[in-house]
């Protein structure tokens, strides 16, 4: 944090602060002297905070699912995002709530709405999102089509990992596809939008949410 604040994040790369921070480091081990040894080490862990910052900038954005808050995990959090696969659907004969429907869904936005039920109106403003999650609607849910809009609430989960040697590791296998959640919608927290609702958030959403954005870059 203190790297990014005094603006080293923007001057140097995190090459450069890797090769700042194994400097450091070995410098530590030969100085001599307490207020000496500790001012170095103060300087190394800034640089491998800041090394850490600038990787994780450089590989995951920062409205990548990976990266949002915690508000973010709840399951009355509420997504927007476009179905990009076609649905997988696997229909039980005598009963149709036990249906399953399964598909991938490019996210565009998010919000937390405080705990609402997903039919309860609300006026949370909506942040951007980006990311893919796989997402299984419980009971009937097979006219949903590859590019539909849809929006719906979930908790967003990361793949668990294989229980004995030899089971399909689903984290490693979605992972290839650049999908890294997985969520389960039940019947009635999911809805297809129109064409006037699946514009994403408005510039004036995306503009009150550009401090916060900015500040959560810087540390």
């Amino acid at each position: 944090a203190v790297g990014c604040l005094l603006g080293l994040d923007r001057v140097a790369s995190w090459p450069i602060a890797l090769a700042m921070a194994g400097a450091l480091g070995m410098a530590w081990f030969f100085v001599r002297g307490e207020k000496s040894s500790i001012s170095v080490f103060y300087l190394f862990v800034i640089s491998a905070a800041l090394t850490h910052t600038l990787i994780l900038a450089a590989t995951i954005a920062p409205d990548d699912v990976r990266r949002l808050p915690a508000a973010a995990q709840f399951a009355s959090t509420q997504w927007r995002g476009r179905v990009v696969e076609d649905p997988q659907a696997a229909p039980h004969r005598n009963r149709r709530a036990l249906d399953r429907t399964s598909f991938v869904v490019e996210l565009a936005a998010w919000r937390a709405t405080g705990g609402q039920l997903f039919s309860e109106p609300s006026d949370a403003p909506w942040r951007t999102a980006s990311g893919r999650v796989s997402c299984t609607v419980l009971g009937p849910a097979q006219d949903i089509r590859a590019g539909d809009e849809i929006e719906f609430a979930a908790a967003l989960s990361p793949f668990a990992p294989p229980l004995l040697p030899g089971q399909l590791d689903l984290r490693s296998y979605e992972g290839q596809r650049d999908i890294y959640r997985e969520a389960t919608i039940r019947p009635l927290d999911w809805r297809r939008l129109d064409r006037t609702e699946s514009d994403g958030p408005s510039y004036a959403q995306t503009l009150s949410f550009a401090a916060r954005d900015w500040a959560d870059q810087r540390l």
